[in-house]
């Protein structure tokens, strides 16, 4: 008996050493993934940005980063007086010839129209005038008319009649010059539902550069993660629960990412009340108005930022049933998709593509 409970302890003993020694390692292995972590924090178009990376050889700078956002900045901010984007908005000719050095205003149209039209136009970047009116741009608010909203969605469209880009010489693809035409003066550009996401593919273009493997970048909650951590580990992302004026973040799921971006839309943060009435900062493109339904916020999962963040738009544009509908019909667009509604009694609803439930983890309350 006695040499039966001996053997049992010294089972027990070599367990306890092995896990010692796993739980050592693990922490090691941890201790030493910590130090080749470096982060790169900052503030750029009206928001803040972050960045953990594991560098391979050479380091980014904070300087790199800025730089780069700042580039973005002079291209596409309409909050930049001496933009781009604003000197072409505020250009009183129909058939501008600018140069776009960098492309970043060329690539803005172009996905930006590749995501118009597979929506049928819930996603529009044209709907700059809107925006102002409504007080969700840089102006006041105007006062709100039926004849109001009728005269500025003749400005509205990102069809090929309304709105042409092309190159000054086709012969030479190398020339920056191009030619933008407008079928009227007043059509204007809001590129703030796709630039943040895009700006995340265009630092995350910079690091594969640079030959970085291993990053997750985000720029005003627009991410995109590559790889792995050193140690194998998924990046894992959270998603914020709906809730107006929270005074601390709560999440509603963490999603495990890799080579992949992921953007979320919401109501539930931009809004303004009005005579007891409440105002979304999503409009409809089709009818001028802010959107009217239940659907509090979408997240969506793609390969680059900017689809991610242009889709994650439209969606909040359709509403829960048009979007779930939308997803149906075109999986071959390879989205993921999460998104939150508000039910009866102050709860939530949720819905999650298929692909998405195998690396999505829903919270509690």
């Amino acid at each position: 008996m006695i040499k039966s409970i001996d053997k049992v302890m010294k089972k027990l003993v070599y367990l306890i050493a092995i896990i010692g020694l796993a739980s050592c390692q693990q922490q090691t292995q941890q201790n030493k993934e910590d130090e080749q972590k470096l982060t790169i924090q900052g503030e750029a178009q009206g928001t803040t940005y972050s960045i953990v990376y594991y560098p391979k050889s050479d380091t980014i700078t904070k300087h790199e980063v800025d730089s780069i956002l700042a580039d973005i900045d002079l291209s596409l901010s309409t909050w930049e007086p001496a933009s781009l984007i604003s000197t072409l908005n505020n250009s009183d000719s129909t058939e501008i010839v600018f140069e776009d050095y960098n492309g970043y205003f060329t690539d803005m149209v172009r996905y930006s129209r590749e995501v118009y039209n597979v929506t049928e136009g819930a996603f529009d970047p044209t709907v700059g005038p809107l925006v102002n009116a409504w007080g969700f741009g840089f102006k006041n608010r105007d006062e709100i008319t039926p004849e109001k909203i009728d005269s500025l969605m003749q400005y509205v469209g990102l069809s090929y009649d309304n709105i042409r880009l092309t190159r000054f010489d086709d012969r030479n693809t190398i020339d920056p010059k191009r030619i933008l035409v407008k079928a009227k003066k007043g059509i204007q550009f809001d590129f703030n539902a796709i630039a943040q996401g895009y700006s995340v593919d265009v630092l995350g273009n910079y690091f594969d550069l640079k030959n970085v493997d291993s990053y997750l970048i985000e720029v005003g909650g627009e991410m995109k993660a590559k790889g792995t951590k050193p140690s194998g580990v998924l990046w894992k992302v959270g998603i914020d629960k709906p809730v107006e004026n929270a005074e601390e973040r709560k999440l509603s799921a963490i999603v495990e990412v890799k080579n992949e971006a992921v953007a979320t839309s919401g109501n539930y943060r931009k809004f303004y009340v009005k005579d007891g009435e409440k105002y979304a900062h999503t409009l409809d493109p089709k009818t001028g108005y802010p959107v009217k339904h239940n659907l509090l916020s979408a997240t969506v999962l793609a390969d680059e930022c900017w689809k991610a963040d242009a889709f994650a738009t439209a969606f909040m544009v359709m509403g829960t049933e048009r979007a779930i509908k939308f997803l149906e019909s075109h999986k071959d667009l390879g989205l993921e998709v999460y998104l939150i509604s508000a039910a009866e009694n102050e709860s939530y609803e949720t819905y999650i593509t298929e692909s998405l439930k195998k690396k999505i983890e829903e919270l509690s309350e």
